[in-house]
């Protein structure tokens, strides 16, 4: 009960940048939590990463920026990444 109340405090968290994936809706469905997030038809980004990796600093700049700021923007909004 109290992992679906921190997912649902999740949801209700608005986050900008363009490099967060918004969650729908979290909760709890009879004994199990659930997050549901809005699709993207993409590779996760471990596997763009190292599909990247090693890049040359030019390229590699913007997807730094990129996933800082959204890390910047979610713990502006009093979130943390799990897998971070």
């Amino acid at each position: 009960a109290r992992l679906a109340d921190e997912l649902r405090r999740l949801a209700a968290v608005a986050v900008d940048p363009a490099h967060v994936v918004p969650v729908l809706a979290a909760g709890l469905e009879g004994a199990t939590p659930f997050v549901a997030m809005e699709y993207v038809a993409s590779d996760t980004l471990d596997v763009w990463l190292r599909r990247l990796a090693p890049a040359p600093l030019d390229r590699a700049r913007p997807v730094l920026r990129g996933l800082a700021e959204a890390l910047d923007a979610a713990r502006r909004a009093g979130l943390t990444h799990g897998a971070l």
